[in-house]
């Protein structure tokens, strides 16, 4: 796995620490208001709008050359965290299947990314 870029691992734990943002599993956000911990990087990176498809709740991430996403961070956002598809997948897999809190997540970014 890849190491974080620090100041954005600064921010990523802070957040997700901070109680600001409900966690939910299997999308980068929902229209509750929801993110998963590649959602929040995503917020965090400030590359893209959210948007609304109107199709089962989910929220997509838009960046600025119209592309969409819905259940993976988009290439420039994982440059901008200075992380791979792998350790990218590997926070999915905390998030989603072993359904890890945002708390248990940051931790693992601090000891490991």
């Amino acid at each position: 796995m890849k190491r974080m870029n620090p100041e954005f691992k600064d921010k990523l734990l802070i957040a997700l620490r901070s109680g600001d943002y409900r966690q939910t599993r299997s999308q980068l956000k929902n229209t509750d208001g929801c993110y998963c911990v590649m959602g929040v990087g995503c917020q965090l990176s400030g590359l893209g709008d959210w948007v609304d498809d109107g199709d089962d709740g989910y929220m997509c991430y838009v960046l600025k050359d119209g592309v969409g996403y819905w259940s993976g961070a988009p290439q420039p956002v994982l440059d901008q965290m200075g992380i791979d598809s792998e350790t990218e997948n590997w926070l999915g897999y905390m998030n989603d299947e072993q359904k890890k809190t945002f708390v248990e997540i940051a931790a693992f970014i601090e000891e490991n990314l």
